[in-house]
C-alpha cells in the first residue's frame, strides 16, 4: 500500500471517516429499529440510550481523534498503527454500546386490558418465565400477547396482589393476541378511520403513551411522560 490511498490532509482523513462511520451507523440504526426494537419501541424500550452512546463514539470521537492523530507525514507503518488503534478502540465501544441495547431489547410486550409492558429478557428472568416457552406465541419478535385478567373484580385484584408479589405465573394468562374484529372490539373502542390506539406503555426506564395498531399489531408516536 502507498501513501496515495491515504488522504493529503488531516481534514480529509476526518471526513472519510465520518463517510465510513455515517454507513456503519445507518446499519445499526436500520438493525434497532426495524429488528431489535420496531418502530416506536425503540424510543419505549430504552434504545435511545445506547444509541446515544454509539452516535457519541461513532459520529464525534473516532473521527475526532483522526483529526487530532492523522499526519501524512508520518512513517506508513506508524500511520497504519495509529488508525488502527483508534479503529479497535471505537470498534470496543460500539460492541459495549450495541450489548447494552440488544441486552435490553423488547422480547415480549403484554397488554393486560390496561396497559402495555415490555418484557427484555431480565424482566421475564425475574418472572421465572424461560425464553424458549415464547416460541409458541405467533410472530417474529418481539411478540404481542395479551393478559387474560381475571374479569371478576375481586379475582383482578387479588391477581394484581400476586403478580406484585412475585406469587403467581402470569405466563400462563398469556394468549397470542387476538385478531377478528370481534375479540378486538372487546378490547379496544376501534374507530373505523384510524387504527390508532392510545394506550400507556411501561419498560425498565420508560413511562409513556403509544399508539397501538391492533391490525398489525405495530407501534408509533411513542409520547414520554
Amino acid at each position: 500500500m502507498s501513501t496515495f490511498h491515504f488522504p493529503a490532509s488531516r481534514w480529509g482523513a476526518a471526513a472519510v471517516h465520518v463517510g465510513f462511520s455515517a454507513i456503519l451507523l445507518l446499519v445499526i440504526i436500520s438493525l434497532v429499529y426495524f429488528i431489535w426494537y420496531p418502530g416506536a419501541l425503540t424510543f419505549a424500550g430504552g434504545a435511545e440510550d445506547g444509541l446515544k452512546i454509539v452516535i457519541a463514539v461513532d459520529m464525534i470521537l473516532g473521527p475526532l481523534l483522526t483529526l487530532v492523530i492523522y499526519n501524512i507525514a508520518k512513517p506508513r507503518k506508524e500511520l497504519i498503527r495509529d488508525l488502527s488503534i483508534i479503529a479497535l478502540f471505537q470498534i470496543s465501544c460500539l460492541v459495549a454500546g450495541m450489548s447494552f441495547v440488544y441486552e435490553q431489547r423488547p422480547l415480549v410486550v403484554v397488554y393486560n386490558t390496561h396497559h402495555f409492558q415490555i418484557y427484555d429478557a431480565q424482566k421475564l428472568e425475574g418472572n421465572n418465565i424461560q425464553i424458549n416457552l415464547l416460541d409458541k406465541y405467533s410472530g417474529s419478535y418481539p411478540k404481542i400477547i395479551l393478559e387474560r385478567v381475571p374479569k371478576d373484580p375481586t379475582a383482578a385484584a387479588q391477581h394484581s396482589v400476586n403478580k406484585m408479589l412475585g406469587t403467581v405465573d402470569i405466563s400462563t394468562l398469556w394468549e397470542s393476541f387476538p385478531k377478528d374484529s370481534s375479540s378486538l372490539s372487546e378490547l379496544f373502542k376501534i374507530e373505523t378511520a384510524t387504527p390508532c390506539i392510545k394506550k400507556n406503555i411501561h419498560s425498565y426506564n420508560s413511562e409513556g403513551s403509544i399508539c397501538f395498531n391492533p391490525n398489525t399489531l405495530s407501534f408509533s408516536d411513542f409520547q414520554k411522560l
